[in-house]
């Protein structure tokens, strides 16, 4: 046999004998050597199978000269014109459920077993051991992108918020109410008014016998809510109002004049105290069963502010993207503490950013509510940082891996803190995050443990109540929107965490 070719043993074709990789196929060549007695090495993945490919047609059709002109060509190719990259099954995925739509949110039902989602049409509970849905429910909501779902802290109640059938010159938003047991509807709110750019803040009482909304009682035609926004509580059971009252500044505090309409509502995890944020900055707290305000205090911005009552509902935490994060009393309004501000990480990565559809938490509390998990910015790269949640020290910071962070969680049994983990992320090399993974430190000092592999972008982690699995949601493929490169064809996904 000539001593400078072989054939090679994937495909079969003559190749140079100082080649090591195939430049047909992508496959090893150095098996080959000393009577072919080393194991057979994998192919390489796709993506570099392609790269080699196209180096070797060019030396083969003219060397260099060849080289700009496929350089050129390989700069216009369409990303979906190839194979997209297929990284090997994790063994601790035990479900891959393929969606038809986006999926806007998903929870965990009591029994460990059941996965109950939301995907903007339909509201399906899904049996996570055979993958089946054994119930699936049309929205009663036409479907829109600021819908939100809703649940009881038992899982017993869900609702949907969002546009109502109900047209009319202005925007007319509703909640409705589903008992999970018979999979009955049981409430519809009446429509909630026009409330310009608030999203119709809504939210469901922790125990589900209530539901807080906001009115707008303005003249529609001047499309002003700034001073005329009620809140009100309805008993969901016997579908009647119980309270209201009008959300207006004091004027016994300095500084308290403005916009009093309401962007969010948050229930104590106790179901008897209500925080109420303003658009113009402000954050109140109001005694659900007295129907009357405790305190009105400022804060840096009304809009987009995100809040996490701590599980005995003593305390919550205020944050807004790139400002302090504040812990304030719940009773009296006082300021706890402000850690230094914090660049909460949000997923980017080549500019995308609808591998997330969920929101991904930036600060969760420990079950016990004695330690705050954040997510942040630090040196230019994302970290966890957990700290005590009575005085705002910081503890540990998680021991850093390669890649970027997108959303924190905290197991229920306190085991683990587990994130998102976006590995390259380029379209410049084509990867746009195959690599990712779901990482998990110690939660009790910041080790770094062990990872499992869920391509391209996690969406929020969802933890089984007793710590057993976690399910995310990822998208399994990308593609063109226009000019933009933008993720699709989405499956949520579950694990077995051991």
């Amino acid at each position: 046999m000539d001593q400078t070719t072989d054939n090679c043993l994937h495909c079969g074709v003559l190749q140079p004998k100082s080649d090591e990789i195939c430049c047909i196929c992508g496959g090893a060549l150095e098996a080959q050597i000393e009577e072919n007695t080393l194991p057979v090495q994998p192919p390489q993945p796709a993506s570099f199978r392609r790269r080699r490919l196209i180096v070797c047609l060019v030396l083969g059709a003219g060397g260099l000269a060849g080289i700009g002109s496929c350089i050129s060509t390989l700069r216009g190719l369409n990303p979906l014109s190839t194979e997209p990259h297929k990284p090997p099954v994790d063994t601790h995925r035990v479900l891959n459920l393929p969606l038809e739509t986006e999926l806007r949110d998903s929870t965990w039902l009591p029994d460990n077993t059941h996965l109950l989602g939301y995907d903007y049409t339909t509201l399906f509970l899904l049996d996570v051991k055979s993958g089946k849905k054994v119930w699936v429910q049309q929205s009663s909501l036409p479907p829109y992108p600021e819908m939100k779902i809703l649940w009881s802290s038992d899982r017993r109640y869900v609702a949907e918020v969002g546009k109502s059938n109900s047209g009319g010159s202005f925007d007319q938003f509703r909640a409705v109410v589903w008992d999970l047991p018979s999979r009955q509807q049981i409430w519809k709110s009446p429509p909630l008014g026009h409330l310009g750019n608030t999203f119709y803040p809504s939210a469901l009482a922790p125990s589900g016998a209530s539901f807080a909304l906001c009115q707008d009682i303005s003249d529609s035609l001047n499309y002003d809510s700034s001073t005329n926004t009620i809140v009100q509580i309805w008993d969901i059971q016997k579908n009647r109002l119980i309270k209201d009252w009008k959300v207006q500044g004091s004027s016994t505090v300095p500084g308290q004049t403005g916009d009093f309409a309401v962007t969010t509502l948050a229930w104590s995890p106790d179901n008897t105290l209500l925080a109420v944020i303003c658009t113009g900055g402000f954050v109140q707290v109001w005694d659900v069963t007295e129907g009357s305000r405790l305190w009105t205090s400022p804060i840096s911005n009304g809009r987009g502010v995100s809040i996490q009552w701590s599980p005995d509902g003593t305390t919550f935490a205020l944050w807004t993207f790139n400002e302090p994060m504040e812990m304030l009393d719940a009773h009296t309004g006082k300021r706890l503490f402000q850690t230094a501000a914090l660049n909460f990480s949000q997923y980017d990565v080549d500019g995308l950013s609808r591998g997330i559809t969920q929101t991904s938490e930036s600060l969760v509390w420990s079950s016990d509510g004695t330690r705050l998990a954040m997510l942040i910015d630090e040196q230019s790269t994302s970290v966890v940082q957990v700290c005590d949640a009575r005085t705002g020290q910081r503890l540990f910071t998680c021991q850093h891996v390669e890649g970027r962070l997108t959303g924190c969680s905290w197991s229920p049994n306190g085991r683990y803190l587990a994130a998102g983990n976006i590995a390259g992320g380029s379209s410049a090399d084509e990867t746009l995050g195959e690599g990712s993974t779901i990482q998990f430190w110690d939660a009790q000092n910041g080790k770094a443990l062990f990872s499992y592999q869920a391509p391209r972008a996690s969406g929020r982690l969802a933890w089984s109540p007793d710590s057993r699995f976690l399910a995310t949601y990822n998208p399994q493929d990308y593609g063109h929107r226009g000019i933009h490169v933008d993720f699709l064809n989405f499956a949520l996904q579950v694990f077995q965490v051991v």
